[in-house]
């Protein structure tokens, strides 16, 4: 799973550790987010919200620009698995 592949490729910590958002995939499929992994994830990157693609979908508006949150309600426009 995603625990492994991090402690197998290098490449997916650097990346995790600079991204602005982390999108979850196949989280469906997985099931629930272990925590130990959601702590990895702020250990790497502490100000990345964490997006959930669900059935591998998720709203553009997550990924491109910055609305993430609805400036009028200010709540999240997108699937956050975990807080900041």
């Amino acid at each position: 799973m995603a625990a492994a592949t991090f402690d197998r490729e290098e490449i997916s910590v650097k990346q995790a550790a600079v991204a602005d958002r982390l999108v979850l995939t196949k989280a469906d499929l997985a099931g629930p987010l272990p925590p130990s992994f959601t702590r990895r994830l702020r250990a790497l990157n502490a100000t990345a919200p964490l997006l959930a693609a669900r059935w591998g979908q998720i709203d553009p508006a997550c990924l491109f620009g910055g609305g993430l949150y609805d400036p009028l309600t200010k709540v999240s426009r997108c699937p956050i698995v975990a807080g900041r």
